[in-house]
């Protein structure tokens, strides 16, 4: 296959970094501009347990999502061509391998901000944890575990691997993992929001359809948000933490068991325009817009440790 460039990848991915920072700025802006307004006002819907959903349709779903669509659109694209459908097995095999990363990674974020907090003197907001205890359950339901795993997949597997495929596997698995991972502007989520985008990202390149990664990771959601609050309940029944135990520990041996399995057969195409692994990143965050919406991505990240 034959493509001509119009923009050398520097500048592809530069584009894309200057859209993310771009996206990136907009959605936390406009959440910030609400809430001040609203406290202006001493409004009670500073209360209101629906005000974190609300602030992520408005700033998100509505405005920063279709801008990045917007800015990214007249860049060249190669379409997801040769559907691969996925076993029923093997997509609950996935599923583990996903949950398996998040939990590890997770576990990896809880220690480290364990050590930063024995540092610090004081506690740091887990912004996961607080989506699942402080908002309206209905509004985590539609919100967490279905709208946001949609439009943030076809964002990042989907309309993001498009520009980016054609460099291949190995490129569009690190740039959506990393662009999804610091997306979310926290050290609760950054790490296993990442391993989760590779994961994404592999599945999507494989089947050539994302609608495998919006699955797993309504899963993944799901089950933080609804499944295993629902197994364990107040957490003080004996029988339901030994449930939870049960089905955590099942859902690990499978998905080791799966990753393995996965290392060993791994394949990743190389893509149309080859970059030589010397260049690699140079050439992928080496540029003024990764740099720029990484460098931005990170103290926004160090602001919320310092400041809560």
């Amino acid at each position: 296959m034959n493509l001509k460039l119009e923009l050398q990848p520097k500048e592809v991915f530069s584009r894309i970094g200057f859209s993310l920072v771009i996206s990136f700025l907009v959605v936390n802006g406009i959440q910030l501009a609400i809430i001040a307004i609203l406290k202006t006002m001493d409004s009670p819907c500073l209360q209101s347990q629906w005000l974190t959903w609300i602030l992520i349709v408005i700033s998100f779903y509505l405005i920063g999502f279709p801008l990045f669509c917007w800015m990214v659109k007249d860049l060249p694209s190669v379409s997801m061509d040769g559907v691969q459908k996925l076993k029923l097995f093997n997509l609950i095999e996935y599923g583990c391998i996903a949950y398996t990363l998040a939990y590890v990674f997770n576990l990896f974020t809880l220690l480290l901000m364990a050590a930063i907090e024995s540092l610090k003197g004081n506690f740091i907001t887990n912004v996961g944890e607080n989506l699942v205890v402080g908002t309206s359950s209905i509004g985590l339901f539609i919100c967490g575990v279905i709208l946001s795993p949609i439009i943030e997949e076809i964002l990042f597997r989907k309309i993001l691997i498009d520009k980016i495929k054609l460099y291949g596997d190995k490129v569009a698995i690190l740039v959506s993992a990393v662009t999804f991972g610091v997306y979310h502007g926290n050290l609760s989520q950054v790490f296993y929001a990442t391993a989760l985008g590779a994961i994404f990202a592999y599945v999507t390149l494989k089947t050539n359809r994302v609608q495998y990664a919006i699955i797993l990771h309504i899963f993944i959601n799901g089950m933080s948000a609804v499944i295993m609050p629902a197994i364990l309940g107040d957490g003080t029944e004996v029988i339901r933490i030994a449930l939870a135990i049960g089905v955590v520990f099942t859902i690990l041996v499978v998905g080791i068991v799966g990753l393995i399995k996965l290392m060993k057969k791994i394949n990743l195409n190389s893509g149309t325009y080859y970059i030589h692994r010397h260049r690699l990143v140079q050439t992928i965050f080496g540029n003024g817009g990764m740099i720029g919406y990484l460098v931005i991505s990170f103290v926004v990240i160090i602001l919320t440790i310092i400041t809560t």
